[in-house]
């Protein structure tokens, strides 16, 4: 390579090292920013990056092009550069990789509050409020025959209302010798199903 090849190629590098320099600093100015544009750092760090790739060419050249006691010198300030758009990129990372964590942290805190009520749902369900009237053994067949419209919709028929919950609600609405008749069963689902159907 001859003196005027040589000195073109050092001028290139001069300007993009003078490019990097400045993508750094501007890089830096918005990561110190509360408001930070992704954008901007996204951009930066792909012109940084290609910057890198174009400097080691550039380096290279000059390297095999320069007498040795000169070679040091250059070394040196090659790897100046390439050590700043290292750190540099490292920072975007971080804050990139920062910013992702919060966003999934973030996801996942919204995804238990919109399950959270639907959980509340099938365990908190208050009981419908109908006034019914206590049953004894003398009308407790009316109970059964009770309509549909009332006892089995709002009761019977209500999904987010357990068995169990159910059969102590409809235990309740019992006086006298009826509710002594079911008081010695035990509150399961199984018990509820069958006084239901008998």
């Amino acid at each position: 390579m001859n003196t005027k090849e040589l000195k073109s190629i050092k001028v290139k590098r001069r300007i993009i090292r003078s490019s990097v320099t400045k993508l750094i600093r501007r890089t830096d100015e918005e990561l110190n920013k509360e408001d930070k544009n992704l954008d901007i750092l996204n951009g930066n760090l792909t012109v940084l990056l290609e910057h890198k790739e174009t400097l080691e060419r550039l380096d290279k050249s000059i390297e095999c092009a320069i007498n040795d006691d000169e070679l040091e010198e250059e070394i040196e300030g090659s790897l100046e550069y390439t050590e700043s758009i290292v750190l540099c990129k490292s920072r975007v990372n971080r804050y990139l990789g920062n910013l992702n964590k919060l966003q999934e942290l973030s996801s996942l805190n919204l995804s238990n509050v919109t399950t959270e009520p639907e959980r509340k749902l099938k365990t908190n369900t208050k009981l419908p409020r109908i006034s019914l009237d206590k049953f004894s053994e003398v009308i407790f067949v009316s109970f059964r025959n009770f309509g549909p419209s009332t006892r089995q919709l709002a009761i019977h028929e209500n999904e987010n209302l357990q068995d169990i919950v159910k059969f102590n609600y409809l235990k309740s609405l019992l006086t006298d010798s009826a509710a002594i008749a079911i008081s010695g069963l035990p509150l399961t689902p199984e018990n509820y199903r069958k006084k239901r159907e008998n």
